[in-house]
């Protein structure tokens, strides 16, 4: 969080910790999934095929950080391990509770529905639903879009 708060200008308004990106999601009512990853990037830890893995099945990495006080099974000493820390997590929104939290508002659900119900045909680009691109998803996908 610090580095994308350096990243931008002085003025903004990003928290610079997970802590404080809580306290401003958690009262949204908004759900967050976090998702271990692969340290390399490849694959994610869940569904049926990766849940339950503790490494990589394609660069064989650890799914875990190793700690450095860690002493279990080492000579054989077993020890109750503690909680194991992820070494890469994603932090994932859903889209669908985002969307019923945008339209919750009447006003701006209506906001959100300009592009289609207060459309101008005048050729003049206005809004991304004016241009070609747009025009084009339209006829391809009708009962979509009307």
């Amino acid at each position: 969080m610090k580095i994308m708060k350096k990243m931008l200008t002085r003025a903004n308004k990003l928290p610079t910790t997970t802590y404080e990106a809580k306290q401003v999601v958690c009262p949204l009512g908004l759900e967050i999934q976090k998702i271990h990853a692969c340290p390399n990037d490849c694959i994610l830890y869940r569904w049926e095929e990766y849940e339950n893995l503790d490494a990589c099945p394609i660069y064989k990495a650890s799914r875990y950080k190793i700690r450095r006080d860690d002493s279990s099974n080492v000579e054989g000493e077993e020890r109750p391990s503690r909680k194991k820390i992820p070494a890469k997590v994603i932090w994932y929104a859903p889209i669908t509770p985002r969307s019923k939290s945008l339209f919750k508002n009447k006003d701006n659900a209506k906001l959100l529905r300009c592009h289609k119900e207060d459309r101008k045909v005048n050729n003049m680009l206005r809004h991304p639903a004016d241009g070609a691109q747009w025009r084009a998803i339209d006829r391809e996908f009708p009962r979509v879009c009307r």
